[in-house]
């Protein structure tokens, strides 16, 4: 389902980001057939100093595409070259960057413990997609076809 939804992605939503998983309660890491996904990045400092709930988060993009938040701010620009903004919303303190959860394939929850970051595809409004978990070495990760 996720692959027929991502090829036709390239129109809209045009770049993508990777974001660097941060440690869940591992009670809470797998429910069922999802797995809940906190952001390394939904941490960031600098929602201590944002009064806004909604806005833009700015990352900037090292030369594996992983996002780092440099700034949040209250509109889509500016944007410089080498960012790449989403859209965010606090609630309670904690920075939501957009998907939260990743769903999977019954029988598959084995294939994703590696995930270490989580892949999104974000159009030129901040509106996000999550498209894949990648491992450690940047390389999105697939489910097992056929008997494991």
């Amino acid at each position: 389902r996720d692959r027929s939804v991502s090829r036709g992605l390239g129109d809209v939503y045009k770049r993508q980001v990777l974001l660097q998983l941060a440690p869940v309660d591992p009670r809470s890491l797998m429910q069922g057939d999802y797995m809940r996904l906190n952001y390394k990045e939904a941490n960031s400092e600098l929602i201590n100093r944002q009064k806004a709930k909604r806005g833009y988060a700015v990352l900037k993009l090292d030369k594996n595409h992983v996002g780092e938040i440099i700034r949040l701010q209250e509109s889509l620009e500016p944007v410089n070259e080498n960012e790449i903004v989403l859209k965010y919303k606090t609630i309670n303190g904690r920075l939501f960057l957009g998907a939260e959860s990743f769903f999977f394939e019954e029988g598959q929850d084995s294939v994703y413990n590696r995930a270490a970051y989580g892949g999104l595809r974000v159009d030129n409004k901040g509106q996000s997609l999550l498209v894949g978990l990648y491992d450690k070495d940047f390389r999105q990760i697939k489910p097992y076809r056929g008997k494991q």
